[in-house]
């Protein structure tokens, strides 16, 4: 059985000559990366395990050092690519909390029935998500708060929401 790998950060610089790379982390958990031993890069010839030698915040940038590389030139090759995980590594949420790879895809109804379309992006704005929900020529932004989203069922791919007024003017 192939293994689901949730990407975790994009790689997108070097960072001095001995072989670190600066990584944009793609988690509500950045810290998780001081608690990994290795971490998967996800290039296009097949997904390879690397192990982490050590790690550092910079801003909000994350500067790795990986055992298998030693400079620059090395890890120029590196930029662009992802950085993931094995699913089953993924720290536990709480009630009511999902990953955005899980949110992803979802099809979104009204608690009316009415079909709005999938989900295709999530945008963060500092207090809560929005989803991009589109359907053919169609978008809708749908805040991710309590008050409009009712119902996520993962199991059956859907998501239910509160259609309230002026929400769905296009």
């Amino acid at each position: 059985m192939e293994k689901s790998y949730i990407q975790i950060g994009k790689i997108i610089n070097t960072h001095g000559i001995r072989g670190e790379i600066k990584v944009y982390p793609l988690t509500n958990f950045p810290e998780r990366f001081k608690a990994l031993k290795e971490i998967v890069l996800i290039s296009p010839e097949k997904p390879k395990r690397l192990l982490i030698e050590r790690v550092r915040f910079q801003n909000t940038n994350i500067i790795l050092k990986l055992k298998e590389y030693n400079s620059i030139s090395e890890v120029e090759k590196l930029k662009g690519l992802a950085l993931a995980i094995p699913e089953e590594k993924l720290w536990p949420l709480k009630e009511d909390e999902y990953y955005h790879f899980q949110i992803l895809g979802l099809k979104v109804h009204t608690t009316d029935g009415l079909f709005l379309g999938i989900i295709k992006d999530i945008f963060s704005t500092g207090g809560s998500d929005v989803y991009s929900v589109k359907m053919e020529d169609k978008e809708y932004l749908i805040p991710a708060i309590k008050e409009i989203i009712k119902e996520i069922n993962l199991e059956a791919g859907k998501m239910i929401i509160c259609a309230r007024e002026g929400l769905l003017n296009s």
